[in-house]
């Protein structure tokens, strides 16, 4: 098993990554000779009323608006459909692709109220002196920007809204300077055989654009980040890490792995930033939602604005790698042979932009449908369909966070559980993490920890 010390700083200290408490943000009487046409009107208008009811769908006469707690799950799912949560349908906050998960690969939905997030001061200062100087050129690179949100005025009747979005969730630094998730833990499930693999995972990352802090840029390379992943458990993989190095141009990475085997660090193609993460069926361009220069996929479009269920406060405290079972090792998930490839998470309305990206010749995917959160200075991901190369839905591609605060002070927001279950083999990958010893903006995150001389070090 895994230690909990921070890796990507100068010195270790008390992790900060603790979360933070659900607190609010957050006529007059008809005469005889007028009975008869009373009632036919009567009648009439409770025909019309009964076929209303039966145009809309079975349940509408029955809707009701359900309380904070209500739990959707396969059995009631879709008894629930004309009901409501907060104002909302159901049916209106749950795509077709969302009642698929919880009929087909289990998902358990726990109903919860509403609740503000809590925004961090830095990001909106960083906005303001960014204002409104940020660009795309005519190869759609990010131009004029600094720091902060670069657009803040997004909109689906501009033909390039689609490509600020995803500049605004990649570049921004809305997450955080640098991270440090140790452990990370990734999962694979099938329906038959419940969990079938488990590594464990140490992972850093280091922004040298559009940072936060002072200086805004690390270096002069044209560096836009640094992202570290070693494995540490089980020892077939144990010793393995990669170094990815990302660039402002668009070029493919940077990529190096130290291979235990020769005990040397390798640099491999920049080729295969759309292949498999090892032992999952997670693509390196999908990890954290979405892990590419914006510029690798040929189109992006804002197809709409709507709400949907979405988990911003989990249930989840984190894995517990010292109890002896899978189960208690990750709550919430369904890991035995027979109880599927889903989980129980808490889940609430917010309102999304709806995004297509359409992948590249060559990808394993043919489009994604991505929900994205319309606040902002919080530009989650909330959940994806990923359609094959004969356009029929593949996977699904699910975020939920853990609201935090980071070790400069401020308030954040940590992924706690990512869920991509292939629903046409019935299987799932899960990337857990554990918000509790999770590093951000820790001032002293040192870029010598984020070199390929670094990673035979860090492993040990």
């Amino acid at each position: 098993m895994v230690s909990t010390r921070v890796l990507f700083r100068r010195r270790s200290g008390t992790g900060r990554g603790r979360r933070t408490g659900d607190d609010t943000r957050t006529g007059r009487t008809p005469t005889r000779r007028h009975a008869m046409d009373s009632s036919l009107t009567l009648r009439t208008a409770a025909g019309l009323a009964l076929c209303g009811l039966l145009a809309a769908g079975p349940g509408l006469a029955g809707a009701a608006e359900l309380p904070p707690g209500t739990r959707i799950d396969a059995s009631n799912v879709d008894a629930v459909q004309a009901d409501t949560f907060e104002g909302h349908r159901i049916a209106d906050l749950m795509p077709p692709s969302m009642v698929q998960a919880v009929k087909e690969a289990g998902m358990v939905i726990d109903l919860k109220a509403s609740t503000p997030l809590k925004y961090n001061q830095r990001v909106i200062e960083a906005t303001r002196l960014q204002g409104d100087k940020a660009g795309i050129d005519d190869k759609r690179h990010l131009t004029g920007f600094t720091t902060g949100i670069p657009f803040m005025n997004i909109s689906d009747t501009d033909p390039q809204g689609g490509l600020k979005l995803i500049y605004n969730i990649m570049r921004s630094p809305w997450f955080a300077d640098a991270v440090d998730f140790e452990p990370m833990v990734f999962l694979t499930t099938t329906k038959a055989r419940g969990l079938s693999k488990e590594l464990h995972t140490k992972y850093g990352r280091l922004l040298q654009t559009g940072r936060l802090s002072q200086p805004y840029t690390l270096g002069d390379d044209g560096v836009v980040k640094r992202e570290m992943l070693m494995f540490t458990y089980p020892n077939d993989v144990r010793g393995v890490g990669t170094l990815t190095v990302q660039y402002e141009d668009g070029r493919l990475p940077d990529v190096y792995a130290y291979i235990k085997a020769v005990r040397r660090v390798r640099r491999l193609s920049g080729s295969a930033w759309a292949d498999p993460v090892i032992g999952t069926d997670l693509l390196t361009d999908e990890t954290f939602g979405l892990n590419i220069d914006p510029t690798w996929y040929p189109e992006y479009k804002i197809t709409g604005k709507r709400w949907i269920l979405a988990s911003l406060h989990s249930q989840s405290t984190g894995a517990r790698l010292d109890a002896s079972t899978p189960e208690a090792r990750y709550g919430q998930l369904a890991l035995r042979p027979g109880d599927g490839i889903g989980f129980t998470e808490n889940f609430e309305p917010r309102e999304v932009w709806t995004l297509e990206a359409t992948m590249p010749r060559g990808h394993l995917a043919s489009r994604k449908l991505i929900y994205v959160d319309v606040d902002p200075y919080y530009p989650l991901m909330h959940w994806q369909e990923i359609y094959d190369r004969k356009n029929e839905l593949w996977r699904l591609l699910y975020h939920s966070w853990v609201s935090t605060v980071r070790d400069d002070g401020q308030p954040g927001i940590y992924p706690s559980i990512i869920w991509v279950p292939d629903l046409q083999r019935e299987r799932a990958t899960w990337a857990y993490l554990n918000p509790t010893t999770a590093h951000a903006n820790f001032a002293d995150a040192d870029p010598a920890n984020y070199s390929p001389q670094a990673i035979p070090r860090l492993l040990q």
